[in-house]
């Protein structure tokens, strides 16, 4: 007996049959998929407006990027010269000595792959230079790099600074970064940031600054054909410092401009493989109303041919 109602309840089972509780005859419940289609839906519905979003976003960081494009055209000619004059010194590099190495980020996230590139560069320096003899310190800009870098070479870090894109940024914000760099006096240093190309395109690169130190090295002759008012010596310090600030305002300009042209593309490849979900999605959701209402029809022919 037992064993016939235990076959019979393992049939049903397998046949879609639900028994009822309470009761000692078992009556078929049949389940026509209302469920799946229920969570088919719910997740078409997130995923349609997970695309609204990143659209938005999109369109958000395609104007910002013509604005940060506009500020680096007008930036870069400011900061050039001078970055010209400190190019023509003839400075040799000990790779033995101590390393301050200045890395560029942003603030927030889902930009691509523009703060991944940067934090793996600085890794690799890091390594490269420690392999070398050379103890190196670690100056952020932005809350990424902070927490890229935290974890395996939290030990170097010297001076991280967050929230510097929070507004555009200026040559106020860079000539306060110079400040605290020069504050430092470091004997060698490098800054890795992004250079922007296209919309489309970014480079991450890695500049020799000249520091105080090495410029002393020499006898700074390639300067002699340029005429300083007042003496040369008289302004060196401030030169110096002004070449830090035109440094970070150039290449922090690049670096922003860079996420904003990472950030539209990375939002809209998200738009696209939402869409593309969203297609599947309503395949599979179409499939499993047109089985529901095939098995409905089934139902009622055969009920109406049993009568």
């Amino acid at each position: 007996m037992l064993r016939s109602v235990f076959h019979r309840t393992l049939q049903q089972r397998v046949a879609g049959v639900t028994p009822a509780v309470g009761s000692g005859v078992l009556q078929q419940v049949r389940h026509f998929g209302g469920g799946d289609e229920k969570i088919v839906k719910a997740r078409m519905k997130s995923v349609r407006s997970i695309q609204k979003i990143t659209k938005a976003m999109k369109m958000v960081a395609a104007s910002k990027l013509k604005s940060d494009q506009r500020r680096l055209e007008a930036g870069k000619p400011f900061a050039a010269p001078v970055m010209d004059l400190f190019s023509r010194l003839s400075v040799p590099h000990d790779s033995k000595e101590a390393l301050t190495l200045i890395t560029l980020s942003s603030d927030r996230g889902l930009c691509g792959g523009v703060n991944t590139a940067a934090a793996k560069l600085a890794r690799a320096t890091i390594v490269d230079a420690e392999s070398l003899g050379a103890s190196v310190k670690f100056f952020g800009v932005g809350d990424k790099i902070r927490a890229a870098m935290q974890r395996l070479f939290g030990d170097r870090f010297l001076r991280t600074l967050g929230e510097v894109t929070k507004e555009p940024f200026n040559f106020v914000q860079a000539s306060c970064i110079a400040q605290r760099i020069v504050l430092e006096n470091p004997l060698r240093t490098l800054m890795i940031h992004n250079v922007f190309k296209s919309a489309i395109a970014y480079d991450t690169v890695k500049v020799n600054l000249i520091t105080k130190h090495e410029a002393g090295k020499t006898a700074l002759k390639e300067l002699d054909s340029f005429a300083f008012e007042p003496e040369r010596r008289a302004i060196w310090d401030d030169l110096h410092e002004f070449y830090y600030a035109s440094s970070l305002y150039a290449c922090m300009l690049d670096n922003v401009a860079s996420e904003q042209s990472a950030r539209m593309s990375a939002m809209d490849n998200a738009s696209k493989n939402a869409g593309e979900m969203l297609g599947a999605l309503t395949l599979k959701y179409n499939k499993a109303r047109q089985a529901r209402i095939t098995m409905e029809l089934i139902e009622i022919i055969s009920g109406a041919n049993a009568l």
